[in-house]
């Protein structure tokens, strides 16, 4: 069994995931897309916000989401990771603008399948 202070270590270098995801209404296809250095939280943020906020919530910015959300319920709405960008082990790397190329190339992507940014 490892101790406490092997466990702390290993959470100190435990990578977490960054890239590109979705938030989207199954129903209508109409999708909140993002890119993250933190793919895990910031999908259980929008989880946590769509399900207990009212429509005025300042992460959002869009009243509709919160609309259709709490219309059509739960189940009519996925959250996904879409694409998981790997570090880089080059000294100083900033992950910004690689994570804004995968969010355009995604979005290009979904607008192109006829889905609708909300």
């Amino acid at each position: 069994m490892k101790t406490r202070d092997e466990l702390k270590q290993s959470f100190k270098e435990t990578r977490i995931p960054m890239g590109v995801f979705l938030v989207r209404n199954t129903k209508t296809n109409e999708f909140i897309l993002g890119a993250s250095r933190n793919l895990d939280g910031t999908l259980n943020k929008y989880r946590f916000v769509l399900k207990t906020s009212g429509p005025h919530d300042t992460l959002l910015k869009n009243p509709k989401i919160h609309a259709d959300y709490h219309s059509l319920g739960p189940d009519a709405f996925e959250f996904k990771v879409l694409d998981v960008l790997k570090p880089k082990d080059e000294p100083g790397w900033d992950p910004t603008e690689d994570l804004k190329s995968l969010e355009k190339i995604w979005m290009d992507e979904l607008t192109g399948r006829g889905w609708a940014p909300y």
